[in-house]
């Protein structure tokens, strides 16, 4: 998957302001919350993930290995929230 220019990352940020997280995961990405991610892809685009964890770089990591296995883009990471994107011309 491609990744987003600055431009396209502003632009999913913007949008990406009046959402509000919609799944929250432990310290650990499971296959079970994989697939809820896939799922979620399925109604939107854009979705928010909060990490229940105050530790900055397990959130980084978290949040990378997410997009990573659920096949999207990770847009930022803001405290412990990640916005995640996944391009509808990408899916397979």
């Amino acid at each position: 998957m491609d990744a987003l220019t600055s431009q396209e990352r502003r632009a999913l940020a913007a949008r990406a302001n009046r959402l509000k997280a919609q799944i929250t995961l432990g310290g650990e990405v499971t296959d079970s919350n994989v697939a809820h991610v896939r799922r979620r892809f399925e109604q939107a685009d854009l979705l928010k993930v909060r990490f229940s964890t105050d530790d900055r770089a397990l959130c980084d990591r978290l949040a990378s290995e997410l997009a990573e296995r659920a096949g999207c883009l990770l847009v930022q990471r803001v405290g412990r929230v990640a916005t995640l994107f996944l391009s509808r011309g990408a899916e397979s």
